[in-house]
């Protein structure tokens, strides 16, 4: 059976430790994306809609201010709405990172393409959500 050759050894490797460090990355996407459809769900995005701060405040003062405690999570606009922002913006740093950790991997030229694109794509995403 004749070798495969160096470079998609390579590319193989790569690929295999790109899927190490995205699926946490997805994981987040994900649970973002269920932040933002309470978010918009409850219309939770009009109450706030200054950025970065939440009115005139950093975090708004009802935050966490249902009983039980976790209420606030399905049913308080400020709460809704300050996780979501802070999702968002993890998401897009774990995503620019990302980036980053896969810049010196010998990965397919596609991947990195896709890599990048994503980056991009989560920027304009935040950009649009602000």
């Amino acid at each position: 059976m004749p070798e495969p050759p160096v470079e998609l050894l390579a590319w193989v490797n790569g690929a295999t430790k790109v899927k190490r460090l995205a699926l946490p990355v997805s994981l987040l996407v994900g649970i973002t994306a269920l932040s933002g459809a309470f978010v918009a769900g409850n219309d939770a995005g009009r109450a706030y809609n200054t950025f970065p701060k939440m009115g005139d405040t950093w975090i708004p003062d009802d935050v966490l201010s249902m009983k039980p405690l976790l209420r606030n999570f399905f049913e308080n606009t400020s709460t809704m709405q300050l996780d979501h922002r802070i999702l968002a913006t993890a998401t897009l740093a774990s995503i620019c990172g990302l980036r980053w950790a896969t810049r010196k991997l010998d990965i397919h030229p596609t991947v990195r393409s896709l890599i990048g694109t994503t980056v991009v794509m989560a920027g304009l995403q935040v950009t649009l959500g602000i």
